[in-house]
């Protein structure tokens, strides 16, 4: 169903931070506030797409782990980085990216004339 997209997720907004933390200063105001509503907006897409997307698929398939990467290995023994996809942590990533853009947006407004 997913084309291993979810690690986007966490991707946009530290994209979105390395962006304000390194390029910040030149940017402006404005296009700052962009960049950081930017990125988690479009995390808030991505929660929306995931989770639309395991409201279609049938219920004995709605979790599922998706490994980002292999962070060590000892003999058999691994430690992964792994995202565990499943209703009710996509809700609650969808619920926290979705306040989070909210606060973000009104942010800008509140602090404009700082």
């Amino acid at each position: 169903m997913f084309e291993n997209y979810e690690w986007l997720l966490l991707l946009f907004p530290l994209i979105g931070v390395g962006i304000n933390l390194f390029l910040g200063r030149f940017l402006g105001k404005r296009l700052v506030a962009i960049v950081a509503c930017g990125a988690v907006g479009l995390s808030f897409a991505v929660a929306l797409s995931i989770l639309w997307g395991l409201i279609q698929m049938p219920v004995h398939l709605r979790s599922f782990t998706t490994t980002l990467y292999t962070w060590l290995t000892v003999g058999d023994f691994e430690v992964k980085a792994s995202l565990l996809i499943d209703p009710l942590s996509i809700l609650m990533a969808t619920v926290v990216t979705g306040v989070g853009f909210i606060i973000h947006i009104y942010s800008v407004g509140y602090m404009a004339e700082d």
